[in-house]
This record gives C-alpha cells, structure tokens and sequence, in this order.
C-alpha cells in the first residue's frame, strides 16, 4: 500500500518543485523533500539472495555520475515476467497496481566507472547478454549487501529495493538480431543505432537499455548513461529523426482534436495546418504529486524548424509527448503543427516515469475529431480544466496575429 504524507509544507515555491521533478535539486538539497515525505510500505523482506526471472530489467544510476551503481532486476518469481516492464501493459493497470508490481522488482547493482562501456568486463558483458536475449530470462543475485532503498523517479520507471551484488548469474539462449547487429557494428553511430532499432519495430524501453548499457554507438565514445538520461536522449533523438521527414509530406488538410485521461493525467492535443511548430503546456493542479495544495504549476515551451529545445522547462515530458505525434504524423505523411497540454491533477500522487506520458499520448491518437478552429480547442480544454490556457499559448497569439489558419 502506498501512501504519500501532505507535501504542503515543502518551503519552496510549487512551480520550482514541478520544475525540478527530483531530477535537478534546484533546492539545492541533496535530496527531494518531496520523495523523502512519502512513506511507502512494501512488504518485501530483505534478501540475501534473488532467484527470479528478468523481464529483462536493468538499472543504471546517474547520482554519482560519471562513477554509476548498474544491475539487474526482477521478481522474486519464475516465468513470463514481461508484464513488468511492458508499457502497453503497464498503461491498462490502475497506478497503485503498477507501483505495486514495480515495487516487486528487486534490484541488484555494481559500481562501474562510465567509460567501462568501451572495455567491458565479464559481469558488464553479463548484462549486455541479458538485454540481448531480450526475453524473461532465469537470473541469480547474491548480496553483499542489501538495503530496502526504493527508486521513485519522474522519468523511469519506479523501482524496488536491492543492494550490492557478490554474484550475479543468468540463463543464457539465443539473441534477438536486430539488437546484436548495433551491438557489434562498433562504427555504427548511436543515433543511427536507435533509428535502426525503432524502425525494425523494437520496443522504446529496449532500445533505452541498450543506449543505457553503453551498447550502441562508436566503441571509441561508448559510455554508461544514467537511466533517465537514456529515456530522454531516446526520445529526443527519434524525434529530431521524424521531425526532419516531416519535409518530405504536403501539411495536414484540417484541424483535429485528441484528449486522453489516465492515473490522474489529461491529455489535450491540437493538430494543425503547418510546416512544423510544437508547443508544450504542463499543468500540475492541486494534489498532485510535486505541488501538493500549494498551488498551482504552469510550464510552456515551444519549438518551431529554426529554433530547437534542448533543455525544456518540464524536462523529459517534452520529448515523450513530442515522440508519439511525430510518428502519428510520419505514419500518415503529413506535416503540421501541435500542441499538447498536459493537465495533471491530485490522482497522480506519486511519478511512475514518463513513458506513460507518451503510451497515453498514443492512446489518444487513435481517435481523431475534425475541429472548426483553434478558439474551440481552447474552449474545450477550459471547460474540462477551469484554465483558459489561450493567455498561456504562444501558438494561440501567434495564429490570431498573422491569420495563418484563417481562423
């Protein structure tokens, strides 16, 4: 059972928390006082040992970086454990559920310096085995020393508790060969790796291990990178992929409509006439998990082909709300312009990652609604939400400035 303590009496301003998400301490503490104010009780005894199967999972930290705590995880359980780390399942499940079967993850984790990536030792080449084999896979964790530390993290997925490996061990069998190619072609650049990957029809969180595992790109510049950070770099580096394709298609005919509501997210997106704009609004409302009742958070970004963010204001939600509609547009041939607004109320009391922001994205694509005019847009996400998010949109003054759209 999970049950977060009030996080009103955090003392700092909401919008630095929800800025912030634990990931970059604007506090300046060296630990979010959100995170620390949640008591969770799991139930899961401590180990000495794990004897499970890995969906596969594995975790790699970025607190100490470029020095990072790396290993697997699983259940303590047999079988097919892929429910673990599938999105698509996972996006079906209530958030307690999913917190739940997360939680049940045990980790396990050695010290490894970043570069190990370009000369990996045996327990490193163990892992890259396990991702590999891409399968629920038998493994064998003996601790050195284990701790009951959970991984709450605004990007990634959460995690259970685990500690330091004395032996790690796992079943071996045969290896997906879309992932062995990128993984032996050391000349191969990384972003041509993940391109290759995603086009061969491999799953995001695959393909963000591998990157995490240092198991892609040039040997020469083949490094360890912090889960969150793969997460991230993943979906930026698709995006920008089918952002450039969206020259190649004539623009979207008309406007259209989308709206998703899932774990206490809602989700408002407007696809429009236009070469290529993005614009990004993020609301976190009353409860929810990084503002509690102290107010309200508002963040907006916005891109168009000549100016690009690489560092926006919401962090990795961006690039997860971003990455979905861009295929969305490659899939149909068209170029256009989008926002998406993102409204997240006290239901989502505690972060499972971002990938839910983009499979609930996808989940609202599939359902297109012809729109009249980007003031009913609007008119439709304040009725829903209360906010009338037109003072906060540099689309919206844009396009009743120069009357691009006619509207």
């Amino acid at each position: 059972m999970i049950n977060p303590r009030k996080v009103d009496d955090v003392p700092y301003p909401p919008e630095l928390c929800a800025r912030c998400k634990a990931e970059k301490l604007l506090c300046g503490r060296s630990k979010c006082p959100i995170l620390e104010k949640f008591y969770i009780s799991t139930h899961l005894a401590p180990l000495k040992e794990l004897n499970g199967s890995s969906p596969p999972s594995v975790f790699v930290g970025s607190r100490y970086y470029p020095k990072v705590n790396i290993g697997p995880a699983a259940p303590n359980e047999h079988g097919d454990t892929s429910k673990y780390e599938s999105e698509e399942n996972l996006v079906k499940m209530d958030l307690e559920d999913i917190v739940k079967l997360r939680y049940s993850l045990y980790r396990g984790y050695k010290v490894l310096q970043a570069t190990d990536a370009r000369s990996p030792n045996a327990y490193l080449s163990d892992l890259h085995d396990l991702i590999l084999i891409s399968r629920p896979t038998d493994i064998e964790l003996d601790y050195l020393k284990f701790n009951e530390n959970l991984h709450i993290d605004a990007n990634s997925q959460p995690f259970g508790p685990g500690g330091i490996i004395r032996k790690f061990h796992h079943e071996h069998g045969s290896t997906d060969r879309s992932l062995e190619k990128v993984y032996y072609d050391t000349d191969l650049r990384a972003q041509d790796a993940i391109i290759y990957l995603r086009e061969n029809q491999i799953p995001l969180n695959t393909i963000q291990k591998l990157l995490s595992l240092g198991m892609l790109g040039d040997l020469k510049f083949r490094k360890l990178v912090p889960t969150r950070w793969a997460i991230t770099a993943t979906d930026n580096t698709l995006s920008d992929h089918y952002q450039r394709k969206l020259m190649e298609f004539d623009q979207i005919d008309s406007m259209y409509y989308f709206e998703q509501s899932n774990f206490g997210n809602n989700y408002f997106i407007l696809i429009f006439p236009w070469s290529y704009v993005y614009e990004n609004i993020e609301v976190w409302g009353f409860g929810s998990v990084w503002v509690g009742n102290r107010g309200l958070s508002i963040e907006e970004e916005y891109e168009d082909s000549r100016r690009k963010v690489r560092s926006p204001s919401m962090g990795g939600s961006f690039f997860a709300s971003k990455l979905p509609i861009l295929e969305y547009l490659n899939e149909i041939e068209k170029s256009a312009g989008f926002i998406v607004i993102r409204y997240v109320t006290g239901e989502y009391y505690i972060p499972v990652g971002v990938w839910q922001v983009r499979e609930n994205i996808r989940a609202a694509l599939k359902y297109p609604k012809p729109i009249d005019s980007i003031d009913n847009f609007f008119d439709i996400v304040k009725m829903r939400t209360g906010i009338d998010f037109k003072y906060h949109s540099k689309i919206y003054r844009m396009i009743k400035t120069q009357r691009k759209l006619g509207v």
